[in-house]
C-alpha cells in the first residue's frame, strides 16, 4: 500500500509540477523556534517558542506589553543570527526601549512604510534578500497602518478596504514565510464591539483574516501594576500572556508576567504560578515548598533554587515540556 501511495506521490509532482507534494509521514513541519528566553512565556506558546515558517499575531489594549514581547523576540533572533526587522508604523520608536530590553540596534533593520500596501513591498523584498538566513520581522503595528485608499479618501469617507488588502496580503505573504523558513509576528490592537454585552467584546481591526491566517494567536492584558514597597510609587506592569489560538500547541496557556523597566525579566519568571496551579508547589503563609519537600522558600528565591537544583530544574523542564532550558 505504502508503494502505491508512493507512486501516485510521483506521477501528481510530474503531471501538475509541483514540489510541494508529499507523504505525509515524509513532511518536515515546523524545524525551528524562536525562544523568548522566559520559560513560562515559551511554555504558553508550545514549550519551544515561536515556530519559524509561520505568521503570529500579538493583540491587546494599550500599554499591555505587544511591544515589549516584539522587542524581546527581534532581541533573541538578532542574538541567534538571524535578520531583524522592526517595521513600525506608530510613530513611537525608540531604540533606547529596544536597548534596555538587549536587542543589538546596530543590527535591527528599522522601515517606517506609510502603508498596508508598502508594508508588504516591505516584507516580499526583505524576505528575498534574506541570503540564506531566516528573517524574524515584527510589524508594529496593523491597526496603525492605513491603506493607500484611506490616504487618498481623506476623513470624509470612511475606509472600508483595510480588510480586504489583509486578505489578499496574507494570502500572498503567507506562503513566503513558510518557503523561507521566516517568522513575521504582527501587532495589533483591539477595539469595542459596540452594542455587545456579552461574551467577546472585542475585535482586532484589519479584518479576519489577520485570525485566521495566524498559527498562534497571543493576548496581552495589563493585570496589575507594581509598587515601590517604600515609596508605593508605581515602578512596574504585571502583564498576562494568553494563547488564544494555535496550530502548534494547546492553546489557552497563559501566564503573568512582572515588567519593571531597567531590569531583564529573569528566564524563570512565572514557572512558580503556573506550577502552583498545576498542584506541584504549595504555599502557605508567604512561604512556598514543593510537594513532597520540606525546604521552604520565597518566590523571590526560586531562580537560586533552579540553579542550583538539579531535580527542581527537572522537574520544571519535564511538567512544562519546555526544551531551552
Amino acid at each position: 500500500m505504502e508503494d502505491e501511495i508512493r507512486n501516485i506521490v510521483n506521477n501528481l509532482k510530474k503531471k501538475a509540477k509541483l514540489d510541494q507534494v508529499f507523504v505525509g509521514d515524509d513532511s518536515v513541519g515546523v524545524s525551528k523556534w524562536l525562544s523568548t528566553g522566559i520559560w513560562s512565556v515559551d511554555w504558553v506558546v508550545g514549550g519551544k517558542g515561536f515556530p519559524y515558517g509561520r505568521v503570529a499575531e500579538v493583540y491587546g489594549d494599550f500599554s499591555s506589553g505587544k511591544t515589549w514581547l516584539g522587542f524581546v523576540l527581534l532581541g533573541r533572533a538578532i542574538e541567534k543570527g538571524d535578520i531583524g526587522v522592526l517595521i513600525e508604523t506608530e510613530g513611537a520608536f525608540d531604540p533606547l526601549f529596544g536597548k534596555m530590553l538587549g536587542v543589538d540596534m546596530k543590527k535591527l533593520i528599522v522601515v517606517s512604510p506609510d502603508t498596508v500596501e508598502q508594508v508588504y513591498q516591505v516584507l516580499d523584498g526583505i524576505f528575498e534578500e534574506g541570503g540564506g538566513k531566516s528573517v524574524v520581522a515584527v510589524w508594529d503595528s496593523l491597526a496603525a497602518t492605513p491603506t493607500e485608499h484611506e490616504i487618498e479618501a481623506g476623513l470624509d469617507v470612511r475606509d472600508m478596504t483595510k480588510a480586504l488588502r489583509m486578505s489578499q496580503i496574507l494570502r500572498l505573504i503567507t506562503k513566503r514565510v513558510e518557503e523561507k523558513n521566516n517568522l513575521l509576528v504582527v501587532l495589533n490592537q483591539v477595539r469595542d464591539v459596540v452594542g455587545q454585552t456579552w461574551g467577546n467584546t472585542e475585535v482586532t481591526p484589519g479584518g479576519r483574516a489577520m485570525s485566521f491566517h495566524a498559527t498562534v494567536r497571543i493576548k496581552m492584558s495589563r493585570v496589575g501594576k507594581i509598587t515601590d514597597s517604600t515609596t508605593k510609587e508605581v515602578i512596574g506592569q504585571k502583564f498576562r500572556v494568553e494563547c488564544t489560538k494555535s496550530k502548534v500547541c494547546v492553546p489557552f496557556r497563559y501566564v503573568n508576567i512582572d515588567f519593571i523597566p531597567g531590569k531583564p525579566v529573569p528566564c524563570w519568571e512565572g514557572i512558580v504560578d503556573i506550577l502552583k496551579r498545576k498542584g506541584y508547589v504549595v504555599e502557605k503563609g508567604g512561604w512556598n515548598a514543593l510537594v513532597g519537600q520540606e525546604k521552604k522558600w520565597r518566590e523571590s528565591q526560586f531562580g537560586e533554587i533552579v540553579e542550583n537544583d538539579e531535580e527542581t530544574r527537572k522537574l520544571v523542564k519535564d511538567v512544562l515540556g519546555l526544551e531551552n532550558i
